[in-house]
């Protein structure tokens, strides 16, 4: 009879033995047996494998399939520690996909990384509304296509009366709104937004893009709300035609996924395709689409997050889908 090696050892050597696999050969580890599904499932295990495995990031796709449901594919990335850099190319691999319902709302959805979890949550229908003071946003004019969560709160870009340039903020503590200088960049002054900006964050910092002059120009604040912060990090010719037959590329949004430690960067395009900058040959290509062409593709989005073994199955919500 063959003795189960596993069953003779202590919990606390299984536990650090299984901490280091990969978290898919710990998702497929929970279906081996019960006393296993058990232990990986629990607080002490997700904490022992957070401390020593590094995750490689993933990335994060929602594509509307229906008007009451979302497509939601997951692609993993090589580990940039074990990948050839001296090729400089982009490797992702199909991890995991499912299909999110939405039931009768006609509400895209949206997704959010928090903590090693990936947020998908479509507009919420709530029976009252409360006011807010705008304060210093006062009588701007909201760019919502530029939108992002930096430091817990959501931030837009705006213009005042005078057409002048903005990023505002709006504290979900206080509740109160503020704003703050953007970068000094022609085009985002006078006459109004002759270009199409977006907001990400990147290396934690907040970050500005957009095209100009057949370029994609990315800024980063490297300290938050200090003006002079502001660096140009990127500033790519474009010299890839992605089949759009409409459209300048000065009125084009591109949205910077993630920068690669060796200075490579994801983008999204029109949150049609995705384009990839390798810094050593100064070139960008299209290395994925986002849709297939359809209509019903409008809408389609990607991140960046990393995965984690967290659950929310401890947390007191209301709600939600653990897929």
């Amino acid at each position: 009879m063959e003795q189960d090696f596993f069953t003779n050892l202590p919990s606390e050597l299984t536990t650090n033995i299984l901490s280091r696999l990969p978290i898919r050969s710990v998702a497929i580890s929970k279906c081996v047996c019960k006393p296993w599904f058990n232990l990986l499932d629990s607080h002490d295990f997700v904490k022992s494998h957070l401390s020593k495995i590094k995750t490689p990031p993933s990335l994060a796709r929602l594509m509307p399939v229906a008007t009451n449901s979302t497509q939601c594919t997951i692609f993993e990335f090589e580990d940039e520690d074990e990948a050839d850099v001296e090729s400089h190319a982009l490797r992702f691999h199909p991890l995991t996909d499912f299909e999110i319902p939405l039931g009768n709302s006609i509400s895209k959805c949206r997704a959010k990384p928090n903590n090693g979890l990936l947020l998908i949550y479509s507009s919420l229908e709530r029976r009252t509304w409360r006011r807010v003071e705008p304060g210093p946003a006062s009588g701007c004019s909201f760019c919502f296509h530029a939108y992002i969560v930096c430091n817990g709160n959501p931030h837009w870009t705006v213009y005042d009366s005078a057409q002048i340039f903005w990023i505002c903020a709006f504290d979900l503590e206080t509740e109160c709104f503020s704003i703050f200088s953007a970068p000094a960049v022609d085009g985002l002054a006078e006459g109004g937004p002759a270009i199409h900006v977006k907001l990400n964050v990147l290396r934690g910092c907040l970050c500005l893009s957009y095209t100009l002059d057949n370029k994609v120009v990315i800024w980063l604040m490297k300290e938050y709300r200090v003006q002079e912060s502001w660096t140009m990090e990127y500033q790519i010719s474009i010299d890839i035609d992605c089949g759009f037959v409409y459209g300048h590329w000065n009125l084009m949004y591109v949205y910077p996924i993630k920068v690669f430690e060796n200075g490579d960067v994801l983008m999204s395009l029109e949150e049609k395709c995705l384009i990839y900058y390798s810094n050593k040959t100064r070139t960008i290509r299209q290395v994925g689409k986002l849709t297939d062409g359809t209509s019903e593709d409008d809408g389609a989005s990607a991140l960046i997050y990393t995965p984690s073994l967290f659950s929310l199955k401890n947390f007191a919500v209301e709600n939600v889908i653990l897929f």
